[in-house]
C-alpha cells in the first residue's frame, strides 16, 4: 500500500528501531516499543492518553480544548504541576526545533524519581496539554524526553491526520470523529463518522484467527455479526491495489428511520491478507451513495508494511 509518508513509516531512522509512533486523536509522537496503550482519549476536545510497561506508567499526555479567546497559563499549569515533584528539581530549555508549532514551557526533570514534565499549547488546534514522563531505567533519561518532546505533532480536525496503535497504521479523512475504539495486541479496530458517512479500519493477526484465511471478507463479516451488517443483494469481485489481491464487497444494507420507509445505506469493503506483516485488514465505509472514493483513498494511506 502507499505508505504517504506516514510518521510510523519513519521510526527507523527517527528516533531508532527500539521506538514506535503513536497516533491518537490528532496527537502523534514517537515513544520506545515496549510502551503500551493502557488509556486512550475518546474524545479531541478533552482526554488523555497514557503508555505503561512491567514497570508502571510511562507517559501521560492529558490534554483540553480552551476557548479561542482564552490564552493558555503554561506558566501557572506548570508550578501547579512542579509542586507535585519530590526530588531535586533541572529546569532546562527547551530548543526551536524541539518546542515546533507549540507554545511551550521549560521542560523540568526531577532527577530523584527521574520524572520529566512539561506544559503545551498548540495555536492549530487551541488544545492545551501537559505531558508528563517516568523514565525510571531509560539511557540518557533527559534525551529520551527531548526526543519525545520534539517529534510532538497536533494535527487540526480539518487536516488528515495519522493514526497508529498496535499496528495499525492509516490516515484519518478530515472532519472524521472516533466512534468506535476496540484495540488489542491481536485485533484493533476503530471506527469513524462524519455525518451520514462512517469508516472503520481493521487489523487481525494471522496468529489470533487461527492462521491464513483463504477469504478475508468471509472473516470479518463473520466477526462482526449479522447485526452489524444485515447485507442483501450484495456482490463480490477481485482486484489489485498495490501490492496485494483485494476482496471488494458491495452492499446495502436496510436502515429502519421511521415508520414505512427502510432507506439502504450503502456498504463498500476491501479486505485483504497481508504475508510479509502476517496480518489482514480491511477499510469499510457506509453512506447513502457508494462511498468509492472514501474507502479507495483510506485502503490507498494504509500503512501495510510497518518497520520491524
Amino acid at each position: 500500500m502507499n505508505q504517504r509518508e506516514h510518521p510510523a513509516a519513519c521510526v527507523h531512522t527517527d528516533p531508532g528501531p527500539d521506538w514506535t509512533y503513536l497516533g491518537w486523536q490528532g496527537w502523534g509522537f514517537y515513544c520506545p516499543r515496549h510502551w503500551n496503550p493502557v488509556v486512550l482519549g475518546e474524545s479531541r476536545r478533552e482526554g488523555s492518553t497514557v503508555l505503561a510497561d512491567l514497570d508502571g506508567p510511562r507517559l501521560e499526555l492529558t490534554w483540553q480544548t480552551r476557548p479561542r479567546h482564552k490564552r493558555a497559563d503554561l506558566a501557572r499549569t506548570l508550578q501547579q504541576q512542579t509542586a507535585r515533584l519530590t526530588g531535586r528539581i533541572e529546569r532546562h530549555e527547551l530548543a526551536e526545533y524541539e518546542s515546533g508549532d507549540f507554545e511551550t514551557s521549560e521542560l523540568v526533570y526531577d532527577r530523584d524519581n527521574r520524572a520529566a514534565l512539561l506544559t503545551l499549547a498548540s495555536p492549530a488546534t487551541q488544545r492545551a496539554a501537559v505531558l508528563r514522563l517516568s523514565l525510571k531505567g531509560v539511557d540518557q533519561p533527559v534525551a529520551a524526553a527531548r526526543s519525545i518532546v520534539a517529534s510532538l505533532d497536533d494535527y487540526p480536525r480539518d487536516q488528515p491526520a495519522p493514526w497508529a496503535v498496535y499496528g495499525l497504521a492509516f490516515w484519518q479523512p478530515p472532519k472524521f470523529e472516533l466512534t468506535l475504539k476496540n484495540v488489542l495486541t491481536g485485533s484493533t479496530r476503530l471506527g469513524f463518522a462524519s455525518g451520514r458517512k462512517s469508516l472503520s479500519f481493521w487489523r487481525v493477526s494471522l496468529r489470533a484467527c487461527g492462521g491464513p484465511q483463504d477469504k478475508p471478507d468471509t472473516y470479518f463479516a463473520r466477526a462482526v455479526g449479522r447485526k452489524e451488517r444485515r447485507w442483501y443483494g450484495f456482490d463480490t469481485s477481485r482486484r489489485t491495489l498495490g501490492d496485494h489481491q483485494v476482496t471488494v464487497t458491495v452492499g446495502r444494507m436496510p436502515v429502519y428511520r421511521w415508520p414505512g420507509q427502510w432507506p439502504r445505506r450503502h456498504l463498500l469493503a476491501l479486505s485483504w491478507s497481508c504475508p510479509q506483516s502476517e496480518q489482514m485488514y480491511e477499510v469499510a465505509a457506509t453512506d447513502w451513495h457508494l462511498p468509492s472514493r472514501l474507502v479507495e483513498d483510506a485502503a490507498a494511506g494504509l500503512l501495510c508494511h510497518l518497520p520491524q
